[in-house]
């Protein structure tokens, strides 16, 4: 699992309680391994998110042969209040690479979590590809993904991927 944000003493509680609960426990990266120590779960072992393992990596990088097509990975955050200037820069950002020849397209990973911010770029003209994971592949996903040259991502997810992908992440 990938743990945190964990904030404030209620969820420091939560966290305790919900995590004494499992005989063992895996999680993703050093951070989430962190907040699961102090979450009281010092024995939580590391290792690879099984997810980011299903597919093969490209046989040469998507950068070298692939038109100015870039994606941008939105997350819905609500623990910073100072969130809706980053999406504006964002919006800023795609409109700017677009005078530039480029086509940018906007991608949520978790679009029930994302709403606010789909509802928000839609309500700006803008088109939103939400990946549905009830009705879709992962396969055909990665290939939507690999179209792109560069990947501009809010989700950790989205640097792995691109990495993997052999597009070029910026996260």
């Amino acid at each position: 699992v990938g743990v945190g944000p964990v904030v404030g003493e209620g969820a420091l509680a939560c966290g305790r309680h919900l995590f004494s609960k499992f005989e063992q426990l895996s999680v993703r990266d050093f951070v989430s391994q962190n907040i699961a120590g102090r979450l009281g779960r010092l024995d939580a072992r590391l290792a690879a998110d099984p997810f980011m393992t299903a597919f093969a990596a490209p046989k040469s990088p998507a950068w070298k042969s692939q038109p100015k097509h870039a994606g941008i990975v939105i997350r819905s955050w609500k623990w910073d209040s100072g969130i809706e200037k980053l999406y504006h820069n964002l919006l800023s950002a795609a409109r700017a690479l677009r005078r530039q020849g480029w086509t940018v397209e906007f991608i949520s990973f978790e679009p029930a979590d994302d709403r606010p911010v789909m509802d928000s770029l839609k309500a700006q003209g803008e088109s939103v590809r939400a990946w549905q994971a009830d009705a879709e592949s992962t396969d055909g996903f990665y290939g939507y993904l690999s179209q792109f040259k560069a990947l501009v991502t809010m989700r950790g997810h989205g640097i792995l991927l691109g990495s993997r992908l052999g597009i070029i992440p910026i996260g």
